[in-house]
Formats: C-alpha cells, sequence, structure tokens
C-alpha cells in the first residue's frame, strides 16, 4: 500500500539520519547504498499504484501489456552465495522448509529433497542453491515461459556456472 510505502521511506531517512528527503539527496551515494545494500536485505520494492506501474509483471504479461522484444534473462550459479546462513546445518535445513505453512503447497518436500542436505556441509550448499534457485531462477523461468506464452519476440534465457571473485572486505 502507498502508506506503507511511505512509511518504509520514513524508516529509510531515519536510518540515514536524514530529515527528509532533500537532506537524503545531499549525501555521498556510497552511504545511501550501504544502507540500501549493506545488510544484504533489499528494503524497497515497487509500489503498484496503477499509475506509473499498473500491475505485477505476471499481471501485466497475463493482459498482454508489456514490451513485445526479444528478452534475454537468466541467472548465476553463485546468485545468493552471500546468503548461506551460519548455522546451516542438516536438522536446521530441514526444520526450516518442514515448518513452512500449508499455503507453500504439498510440493514443498518434494522440493527439498532436490537439494541433498545429509551434511552440515551440504545443507550450507543446499540452502544456498535452494534460495539462488528461488530468488532468481524460478523468476526467471517464469518470465521466459510468460514471454514464450504472450510474446511474438525471442527468448534467451541463461545460466551461467562460473564463480565471481570475491570482492574484499
Amino acid at each position: 500500500s502507498l502508506a506503507a510505502a511511505e512509511a518504509t521511506g520514513q524508516r529509510f531517512l531515519q536510518e540515514l539520519g536524514a530529515a527528509d528527503i532533500e537532506a537524503a539527496r545531499s549525501m555521498p551515494v556510497d552511504r545511501i547504498l550501504e544502507a540500501v545494500i549493506g545488510s544484504g536485505t533489499l528494503k524497497f520494492a515497487p509500489l503498484v499504484d496503477g499509475d506509473i506501474v499498473r500491475g505485477s509483471n505476471v499481471q501485466l504479461y497475463r493482459a498482454g501489456l508489456f514490451n513485445d522484444t526479444p528478452i534475454l534473462l537468466g541467472f548465476n550459479s553463485d546468485d545468493r552465495d552471500s546468503d548461506i546462513p551460519a548455522s546451516a546445518t542438516s536438522a536446521a535445513f530441514e526444520e526450516q522448509y518442514r515448518s513452512l505453512p500449508p499455503a507453500c503447497g504439498p510440493l514443498a518436500k518434494t522440493v527439498v529433497a532436490g537439494y541433498p542436505h545429509g551434511t552440515d556441509a551440504a545443507a550450507a550448499k543446499a540452502s544456498k542453491d535452494l534460495k539462488r534457485d528461488a530468488g532468481y531462477g524460478w523468476q526467471s523461468w517464469t518470465w521466459a515461459h510468460l514471454h514464450v506464452r504472450k510474446g511474438k519476440g525471442a527468448v534467451y534465457l541463461y545460466y551461467f556456472d562460473v564463480r565471481s571473485p570475491k570482492w574484499p572486505d
């Protein structure tokens, strides 16, 4: 909702120590970026307002309201690499997905079974891989399939299995 988006913006200004949006605009970009991505969690999302953002991507594709051009999309093997929890254990992985709400569907157990997690090391990898696939892979695949079904433009879907260099701290 607009009210929730405005509340998020106000909390963000407080975290920055900015009195208002004008004060935030005068801050160095590095400070803004650190506040946005420094914690590893995205604090913002598009607000479907019906005017500028008229709906979710899925809603717009289903209604045929998109630019029908060739698209290139995909993801990388190490996307979400920094999301491996420090306490990744086989038992914790199993518990996390065993306790999913029923709304996640009856296939949750089947999905989790596709990510071997019998040892703590395997559970750390399974945790990263499942988050990557859910956070990037599923969206890329879904977008590609919607474009194929609803559009005429070519679709190029990639998966790069290359590790990026670690950035220095």
